[in-house]
């Protein structure tokens, strides 16, 4: 798991630099500091911690459940979206991801979908591409940030070995009260009734 994320960062590291970026310092000045990618009910004791690879089918398969589960989920629970690079054109999309999840919360889910259909179009979107298919929702892309994006993918790494997650796509549902989690994986388990119901379990005392 750790030599997959460590690969993941030099293929951003990389891609970064084709954006123009400086390379000198980047990994000395990446902090500890956690960055907010939590969307929702920022004060529930509920996080619901959505694991997948943006190149995954089964994954893509269960967007369209996601979305329209969302707004429910929104309401009542903490919320995440976590990369975890199975297919290593995923670095392609991180970057955008981040920043989406970072500066963009209200815009997020149809955000995500863009994401979606863009890398349905190609593996390797150009920052252009990004932009043309976000300027629709009102969205100007900032400029990359190597120590943030780096600072992401150090938490993606983190909540994946928390919980044990090695496949995609896999749905974490945690409950910081009662201590209790759920795991649910691919499409059959990941649904809105599945995800539902496993809320309600890690909420019972």
């Amino acid at each position: 798991m750790k030599a997959r994320f460590i690969q993941y960062a030099v293929l951003l590291i990389a891609i970064l630099i084709g954006f123009g970026g400086a390379l000198p310092g980047v990994l000395k000045d990446a902090v500890a500091a956690e960055p907010n990618i939590f969307l929702g009910k920022s004060k529930s004791d509920t996080t619901v911690y959505f694991v997948s690879d943006w190149f995954c089918p089964v994954c893509r398969k269960i967007e369209p459940e996601i979305e329209k589960i969302y707004p429910e989920l929104a309401a009542n629970v903490r919320i995440a979206f976590v990369d975890l690079p199975i297919h290593p054109e995923s670095a392609n999309i991180t970057p955008y991801h981040l920043q989406f999840m970072l500066y963009e919360k209200g815009k997020y889910i149809p955000l995500r979908h863009v994401l979606d259909e863009v890398s349905r179009r190609t593996k390797n979107p150009s920052q252009d591409q990004i932009q043309a298919a976000a300027t629709p929702l009102g969205v100007t892309l900032r400029t990359l940030d190597f120590v943030e994006i780096l600072n992401g993918v150090r938490l993606f790494e983190s909540i994946c070995q928390k919980f044990k997650v090695n496949a995609t796509p896999t749905v974490v549902i945690d409950n910081s009260r009662t201590g209790k989690r759920k795991l649910l994986v691919g499409s059959k388990e990941i649904t809105g009734s599945g995800i539902k119901q496993a809320i309600a379990a890690v909420e019972r005392k």
